[in-house]
């Protein structure tokens, strides 16, 4: 009774959030901010696939193979569905990433719940939406920003949150859960290639926890996941070029060897990387590391549930997606959007644990001096827009 009490005293909050949050990712949407070079190469794919039924560029009006477009199919889908029934224009193409970021907002908000309790779901709101973007006025790690662009990271996060909303409430039906959990991280790494390694270690180390406790039931459940991802991943990746003869793979590869796993590691470029992490993302790094200690020291000598089994995995994810950063990336700022999106509740765990909550009357206050708090952010986003 008292967490469905702390949930309807949270409803004031995410309704007045949500009123501003269209009101900042709607107006001028088609022109704020300027469409730019990796949304003109997605728009353009989307945009042929309704007009030309050709998923890919053209070159002097013929058909060539989709080749710098570093965002997978199920997102350029999503956009050229609205192509489809919208018609074809900035605003339409950007309206999809709109909407996802307001979704993506709810899954987030209902995913930390269901882990923790909605005072940690409306904490890690917050912390998404007005903490993290006040440390540095950076349009890479701005929900807000790239929610209003035609980019990959919104539906990459869209279906890696709807898997982890399937695997939570996997317990009414195991099959049907496990099924679109398998389905939508594999959507969700066919979008972005860069969350492949990190969804396959975030089912690997819960998988060695389930080793050394012997829990073959839980073991059996995250064996037939890690197996239908990559069953998934790889079927769909593999027939793209039968579906498609013009697709070139050779060009895709040179693609990701700049982009998404770079092969050649240096100092250089590691140092760029981890400067880039200290200076856009250390919030995120200490709630992950701060939540896998407090996780080995309390769970680590009893069965789990499959909540705790997928706070691990959460933890894993943003964990392995930042050392992909830091060894095998381009150190891009934008690449550590989504692990600080899904870093927020792990923030907020932190600052419970420390004593800042948002429950009652009490945490309605505390919103209110967060808001406060933050003021220069909500300044500097009215200032891009207006």
């Amino acid at each position: 009774m008292r967490r469905i009490a702390v949930a309807h005293s949270n409803k004031p909050i995410l309704f007045i959030l949500y009123i501003i949050l269209i009101v900042l990712l709607f107006y001028r949407l088609e022109s704020v901010p300027p469409v730019w070079y990796d949304e003109g190469w997605i728009l353009s794919v989307a945009r042929n696939w309704v007009e030309y039924q050709h998923y890919g560029q053209l070159l002097n009006g013929d058909p060539i193979p989709v080749t710098l477009t570093n965002t997978g199919k199920p997102a350029i889908a999503l956009y050229m569905l609205s192509f489809k029934f919208l018609g074809v224009g900035g605003y339409q193409g950007r309206l999809i990433s709109a909407l996802l970021t307001l979704i993506n907002i709810g899954l987030l908000y209902h995913l930390a719940s269901k882990l923790y309790n909605p005072s940690i779901g409306l904490a890690s709101v917050l912390i998404c939406l007005l903490v993290l973007p006040s440390i540095s006025f950076n349009t890479a790690i701005n929900p807000i920003i790239i929610g209003r662009q035609a980019m990959g990271e919104m539906p990459a996060l869209f279906y890696l949150l709807l898997g982890c909303v399937s695997f939570v409430h996997s317990n009414k039906n195991i099959y049907i859960g496990t099924l679109l959990t398998v389905i939508f991280w594999g959507l969700a790494g066919l979008t972005k290639l860069q969350l492949l390694p990190s969804l396959i270690a975030c089912l690997s180390v819960p998988i060695g926890v389930m080793l050394i406790q012997r829990d073959w039931r839980s073991l059996k459940l995250y064996s037939y996941i890690l197996c239908g991802l990559l069953l998934f991943f790889f079927f769909f990746r593999g027939f793209s070029p039968v579906l498609d003869p013009r697709i070139n793979p050779d060009s895709q590869k040179q693609l990701l060897s700049i982009t998404a796993f770079v092969p050649i590691i240096s100092k250089m470029n590691i140092d760029h990387a981890l400067s880039t992490l200290l200076v856009f993302s250390p919030p995120a790094v200490v709630g992950f590391v701060y939540s896998l200690i407090k996780w080995f020291k309390n769970k680590r000598q009893r069965k789990l549930s499959n909540n705790e089994l997928l706070e691990l995995s959460l933890i894993s994810l943003g964990l392995s997606w930042i050392l992909w950063f830091i060894f095998l990336s381009v150190g891009w700022t934008r690449h550590l959007f989504i692990p600080s999106f899904i870093g927020s509740i792990f923030i907020a765990t932190l600052m419970q644990n420390l004593g800042y909550s948002l429950k009652g009357k009490r945490g309605i206050n505390k919103s209110i001096n967060l808001f406060n708090t933050s003021r220069p952010i909500s300044q500097n986003v009215t200032r891009f827009l207006f």
